[in-house]
């Protein structure tokens, strides 16, 4: 289990299903130097394995492409197993913005888009029981 931390950019904490929630809070933008902070301090929260993630991005009003090629870069590998990214289908902009730059990236691990925390949940548990099942 992590320790919840809470920064003035994001709060993370696990849930009882080990699925570690990164909330974004209200910005207008999330710029390079943020997505650095941000994983700084989720990397710093982790127990050195590798997490299934919801990236709640509802309260983000713009992204610059850096940026998010921080959170999905190959590098954030070593600590993400999957993300489920939810996101606010009021801003196209952001919406189609995460889109064209993922079609364009070879993902580091499986990275989903939804519009509500249940598909998120629901998605992160069904691989987490795939990754348990090959276990075997």
């Amino acid at each position: 289990m992590i320790k919840p931390v809470k920064t003035n950019l994001v709060n993370i904490w696990e849930d009882s299903d080990e699925i570690i929630h990164v909330e974004f809070l209200e910005h207008f933008e999330i710029s390079d130097d943020d997505a650095k902070e941000y994983l700084r301090t989720a990397f710093n929260s982790t127990d050195n394995k590798a997490h299934f993630v919801l990236m709640d991005l509802r309260r983000i009003s713009y992204f610059d492409s850096i940026g998010i090629k921080h959170l999905i870069a190959p590098e954030t590998e070593r600590y993400t197993k999957a993300v489920a990214a939810l996101i606010n289908i009021s801003s196209p902009f952001i919406s189609n913005g995460i889109n064209f730059l993922l079609k364009f990236k070879n993902d580091p691990f499986p990275i989903r888009l939804f519009t509500t925390e249940k598909e998120c949940i629901d998605w992160l548990l069904s691989l987490k029981k795939e990754s348990t099942l090959t276990k075997l």
